[in-house]
Protein backbone atom coordinates (compact mmCIF):
# COMPACT_ATOMS: atom_id res chain seq x y z
CA UNK A 1 0.00 0.00 0.00
CA UNK A 2 2.83 2.35 0.87
CA UNK A 3 4.57 1.83 -2.48
CA UNK A 4 1.37 2.26 -4.48
CA UNK A 5 -0.44 5.00 -2.54
CA UNK A 6 2.20 6.67 -0.39
CA UNK A 7 3.07 7.16 3.28
CA UNK A 8 0.01 9.23 4.17
CA UNK A 9 -2.45 6.59 2.99
CA UNK A 10 -0.42 3.77 4.56
CA UNK A 11 -0.21 5.65 7.87
CA UNK A 12 -3.98 6.27 7.89
CA UNK A 13 -4.60 2.59 7.16
CA UNK A 14 -2.34 1.41 9.99
CA UNK A 15 -3.97 3.90 12.39
CA UNK A 16 -7.43 2.61 11.45
CA UNK A 17 -6.32 -1.00 11.96
CA UNK A 18 -4.88 -0.10 15.37
CA UNK A 19 -8.28 1.20 16.43
CA UNK A 20 -9.80 -2.17 15.53
CA UNK A 21 -7.02 -4.37 16.88
CA UNK A 22 -4.45 -2.57 19.07
CA UNK A 23 -0.94 -4.00 19.13
CA UNK A 24 2.57 -2.86 19.96
CA UNK A 25 3.75 -4.17 16.58
CA UNK A 26 1.14 -2.02 14.80
CA UNK A 27 2.09 0.99 16.91
CA UNK A 28 5.74 0.41 16.05
CA UNK A 29 4.90 0.40 12.32
CA UNK A 30 2.81 3.58 12.63
CA UNK A 31 5.70 5.30 14.39
CA UNK A 32 8.08 4.24 11.59
CA UNK A 33 5.74 5.59 8.92
CA UNK A 34 5.40 8.94 10.69
CA UNK A 35 9.09 9.28 11.53
CA UNK A 36 9.99 9.74 7.89
CA UNK A 37 7.70 12.76 7.61
CA UNK A 38 8.44 14.33 11.01
CA UNK A 39 10.86 17.08 11.95
CA UNK A 40 12.53 18.51 15.07
CA UNK A 41 10.86 17.88 18.44
CA UNK A 42 8.10 15.62 17.08
CA UNK A 43 10.77 13.48 15.39
CA UNK A 44 12.76 13.21 18.62
CA UNK A 45 9.63 12.11 20.52
CA UNK A 46 8.82 9.51 17.87
CA UNK A 47 12.38 8.16 18.09
CA UNK A 48 11.89 7.67 21.83
CA UNK A 49 8.62 5.83 21.21
CA UNK A 50 10.19 3.71 18.47
CA UNK A 51 13.00 2.67 20.82
CA UNK A 52 10.48 1.73 23.49
CA UNK A 53 8.37 -0.37 21.11
CA UNK A 54 11.54 -2.00 19.74
CA UNK A 55 12.50 -3.08 23.25
CA UNK A 56 9.01 -4.43 23.91
CA UNK A 57 9.13 -6.51 20.73
CA UNK A 58 12.80 -7.58 20.84
CA UNK A 59 12.83 -10.88 22.69
CA UNK A 60 9.27 -12.05 22.50
CA UNK A 61 8.63 -15.49 21.04
CA UNK A 62 6.33 -15.57 18.02
CA UNK A 63 4.88 -19.07 18.46
CA UNK A 64 3.67 -21.33 21.26
CA UNK A 65 3.00 -25.07 21.21
CA UNK A 66 -0.62 -25.87 21.96
CA UNK A 67 0.42 -29.25 23.37
CA UNK A 68 3.29 -28.50 25.77
CA UNK A 69 3.63 -24.69 25.84
CA UNK A 70 7.06 -24.54 24.15
CA UNK A 71 7.83 -20.96 23.00
CA UNK A 72 9.75 -20.17 19.79
CA UNK A 73 10.71 -17.11 17.76
CA UNK A 74 10.33 -18.98 14.48
CA UNK A 75 7.85 -21.55 13.25
CA UNK A 76 8.80 -25.19 13.76
CA UNK A 77 6.65 -27.74 11.98
CA UNK A 78 7.49 -30.22 14.72
CA UNK A 79 7.62 -28.95 18.29
CA UNK A 80 11.15 -29.33 19.73
CA UNK A 81 9.61 -29.82 23.18
CA UNK A 82 7.01 -32.55 22.72
CA UNK A 83 7.70 -33.63 19.10
CA UNK A 84 4.06 -33.01 18.10
CA UNK A 85 3.60 -32.03 14.45
CA UNK A 86 1.93 -28.72 13.49
CA UNK A 87 1.22 -27.69 17.09
CA UNK A 88 3.11 -24.37 17.20
CA UNK A 89 0.70 -21.52 16.54
CA UNK A 90 0.93 -17.72 16.82
CA UNK A 91 -0.79 -16.56 19.99
CA UNK A 92 -1.88 -12.94 19.92
CA UNK A 93 -2.14 -10.77 23.01
CA UNK A 94 -2.82 -7.03 23.38
CA UNK A 95 0.83 -6.38 22.56
CA UNK A 96 0.33 -8.09 19.21
CA UNK A 97 2.76 -10.75 20.30
CA UNK A 98 2.37 -14.22 21.75
CA UNK A 99 1.61 -14.39 25.42
CA UNK A 100 4.15 -16.27 27.47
Amino acid sequence: MRKQQGDTVASAFVAEQLKKKPSVRGLHRLIELNLERSRSEARENLLVLKELTSRLLANRPAYKCRQCGFNAKSLHWQCPGCKTWNSLKPIQSMEGEPST
